[in-house]
């Protein structure tokens, strides 16, 4: 499997809802407080968007090294030298 394939998947809002779930129902079943809950939750919501945003802007900047922005150079007249009849 390719690694961006992978970061795609891990980073995917279903994947971290899913995440998001399982760790609170496992917090629930072992009689964890509502105040851990939210914290933990806050906590891996937080880690999620931050590693995404990372991921997603070092993979734009892969691309922007591999196919660098092309240059389009602009010939203005010279209108010092023209005569105007």
């Amino acid at each position: 499997m390719d690694f961006k394939y992978l970061i795609e998947k891990f980073t995917s809002r279903k994947f971290i809802a899913m995440l998001t779930s399982i760790i609170t129902s496992i917090l629930i079943y072992l009689g964890a407080e509502d105040n851990l809950i939210v914290q933990v939750v806050s906590l891996i919501s937080s880690l999620a968007a931050v590693l995404a945003y990372i991921f997603i802007e070092g993979s734009i900047d892969k691309e922007a090294v591999i196919y660098p922005p092309i240059l389009i150079e602009t010939h203005e007249q010279d209108t010092e030298n023209t005569e105007v009849e």
